[in-house]
């Protein structure tokens, strides 16, 4: 290998090693985010088959990316525009399902 393929090689180890430390918060996250609708969000639930949903995927979609991690053949998965819309969506559909804060009648 010329030095320029050992290079570029090395830097790319390094984006999947960023990738994963970012799919392990990403996975953190939403377990975190699922226990809570779980335990205290349920049943204040707006759209409670949306809420539903939005867990199951979000729990496939990262249990996915850390064990078979597609990012690695998956040149688009790396890119931060995608990373930035499928985690935007999921968050979108989470509060219309959730109602955000207007779903507290507390507040």
């Amino acid at each position: 290998m010329t030095d320029q393929q050992l290079l570029k090689s090395a830097i790319e180890e390094k984006l999947f090693e960023a990738e994963r430390h970012i799919a392990v918060v990403r996975f953190l996250l939403i377990l975190a985010n699922t226990v809570i609708f779980l335990f205290f969000m349920e049943d204040d639930s707006v759209i409670r088959w949306l809420g539903w949903v939005v867990v199951v995927v979000a729990n496939l979609y990262s249990i996915f990316v850390l064990v078979f991690e597609p990012y690695r053949k998956i040149a688009v998965l790396r890119a931060s525009l995608f990373t930035t819309a499928s985690d935007g969506g999921l968050i979108v559909a989470w509060l219309i399902a959730t109602g955000g804060a207007e779903s507290d009648p507390d507040v």
